[in-house]
């Protein structure tokens, strides 16, 4: 994880499923790795995978990190190295103990549009000129969606756009927002979790 490379082959006499973290070998190195497929034994020599550690990736972290490496034109190691993955142990998926309270948002007409054609669509992408109220679309859609009990995530296109969204966000959502991003030390990633 982490890594600029392309994906890698190894091999392993023990069973895995997609998103395995694993630890391998690479240049000498013990480094860590995520199962991203099976695939047939191929014609070159292949080194061992040496331990399949407790944690994990689900297959939306992995759909997300693909989405993330082709859009941003990052590598697939780079993208899983955002991610933190789940312990085994947790079987149970914990509810979001998260409270806010929203003030309202009066949106104009146009997006209102939007907002009724994010809702109907699994999938949508907004444009707007800088300036022109996609923030209030995006926020008016997550309170809908954290009023369900769910979860939502936004990812920023530019990390100089943080600071300002953090406040915004911080401002409307409160202790609900949790931030993250590739310039975060790790000391300030597992103080973010707990």
């Amino acid at each position: 994880m982490g890594s600029p490379l392309d994906p890698l082959t190894y091999h392993s006499q023990s069973p895995l499923v997609r998103g395995n973290e694993v630890e391998a070998t690479l240049s000498n190195r013990s480094m860590r790795g995520v199962i991203i497929a099976q695939c047939e034994e191929p014609a070159f020599t292949t080194q061992p995978i040496g331990e399949i550690t407790p944690f994990f990736y689900s297959d939306p972290q992995i759909r997300s990190a693909q989405f993330m490496a082709e859009y941003y034109g990052c590598s697939l190691g780079e993208a899983l190295n955002l991610f933190v993955p789940f312990l085994y142990s947790l079987t149970e998926q914990v509810p979001c103990a998260c409270s806010y309270n929203p003030v309202n948002i009066t949106l104009s007409e146009s997006q209102s549009q939007a907002l009724d054609f994010i809702r109907s669509h699994k999938v949508s992408l907004l444009f707007g000129d800088t300036g022109a109220g996609k923030s209030e679309i995006y926020m008016s859609r997550m309170d809908e969606v954290l009023s369900e009990g769910k979860r939502a995530l936004l990812l920023l296109p530019e990390i100089s756009l943080t600071p300002q969204m953090e406040t915004r966000f911080c401002n409307h959502f409160g202790s609900a927002v949790v931030l993250w991003h590739s310039k975060m030390t790790p000391k300030q990633k597992k103080v973010t979790l707990e």
